[in-house]
This record gives C-alpha cells, structure tokens and sequence, in this order.
C-alpha cells in the first residue's frame, strides 16, 4: 500500500528497499504481492487534514486519520473486492472474527487473508 509520493521527497526515501523486502519475503513465502496506490487518498484525508489541525493549534494523530481513511476504507475494499480477501491482517494488532484461530476460515470462500504492508 503506497500512500505518499516518493517523487516529491527531497530526503532519503526507503520505500524502494521497502519493496525489496516485500518482494523477499512473498517469495519465500510463495504469495503473490500486490501493489496499491492510496497517494492521492492519503494526501486530501490525511495530510491535508493534519496539515489544518497544526494550523488550527491541535495536535493531530496521523496514524488515526489514514486507518480511519484509508486503511480501513479504501484498503478494505480494494481488498475484499479486486482481490477476493476474507480476511485482512495488518500486522499491527490484527483481530479477525474467527479469534486466533484463523485456519477456521474457509480457504474455499476466497483468496483468504490479505495482508497489508505499508510503503509509505
């Protein structure tokens, strides 16, 4: 999941060794990865609105606004909808409905679960 433009940065970027090791790691596991672009998401509802907060003397939660807006919203529905998934883990603090025990998903309903690693 990308969600800030690399091209903009004038600072060290490590999103490239970010999907280095992305790439890695779905191939050792034998998964397929996928790369979504939430750019232009993550700018209009969270930097701009982070951006307004500091602006506005309150001290904004960045973290807060691209879960609430992007990672589950459009993350979500990309997700579930393009790429059939039943289940998302973010790898953060991942609760799914069937508890810890995930092999009670029925692999046979989808793709299964979808996880997400975020390239900012």
């Amino acid at each position: 999941m990308r969600n800030w433009d690399v091209r903009n940065e004038k600072g060290q970027c490590m999103s490239d060794e970010d999907r280095e090791d992305a790439t890695f790691v779905c191939k050792h596991l034998g998964i397929p990865l996928y790369e979504v672009d939430f750019v232009k998401q993550y700018w209009n509802e969270v930097f701009s609105e982070m951006i307004r907060d500091y602006q506005n003397g309150i001290t904004p939660n960045p973290d807060i606004l691209c879960n609430r807006h992007v990672k589950f919203n459009y993350f979500v529905k990309y997700a579930t909808t393009k790429l059939e998934g039943h289940a998302i883990a973010t790898g953060h603090y991942a609760r799914t409905s069937v508890g810890y025990n995930l092999s009670e998903i029925n692999s046979q309903e989808g793709s299964g679960i979808v996880v997400t690693v975020c390239i900012v």
